[in-house]
């Protein structure tokens, strides 16, 4: 699979993420969830422009975004968090990789230890409210 068909997965699935995200906010408003909606932006933004910096930003506003929204949203929000950490993993494994660093062309988050990372706030997304 190449480069564009990359692009075009990971901008479906960032704007899915979006409109979920802006649903979550219309129903229970809140900053953190405006920061992820400026999140996703920014990353359809870099996905657009084949800007690199902006796709990495992007990523990592996505990691920060999993971590703090696995201990801070309410049920059922937190059902995002659970649901990007399986479908992130499970890109993961289908595309060999992160596709935020295939579509940026970076190695940053290929090994295998990233997969538990990703763990990690799935299992704190559990824990009961």
């Amino acid at each position: 699979m190449g480069a564009a068909h990359n692009n075009n997965v990971l901008s479906h699935l960032v704007v899915a993420t979006l409109v979920v995200t802006w649903i979550a906010h219309e129903t229970h408003p809140s900053r953190f969830l405006r920061a992820c909606l400026l999140v996703q932006a920014v990353t359809l933004h870099g996905i657009a422009m084949h800007s690199p910096a902006l796709v990495q930003l992007g990523h990592a506003g996505f990691a920060a975004a999993i971590c703090v929204g696995a201990a801070i949203l309410p049920v059922p929000q937190v059902w995002i968090v659970r649901a990007l950490c399986i479908l992130a993993l499970g890109t993961r494994r289908k595309f060999s990789g992160c596709l935020f660093d295939l579509v940026a062309d970076s190695r940053l988050t290929r090994a295998w230890h990233f997969d538990v990372l990703l763990c990690l706030p799935l299992a704190i997304s559990c824990l009961p409210r």
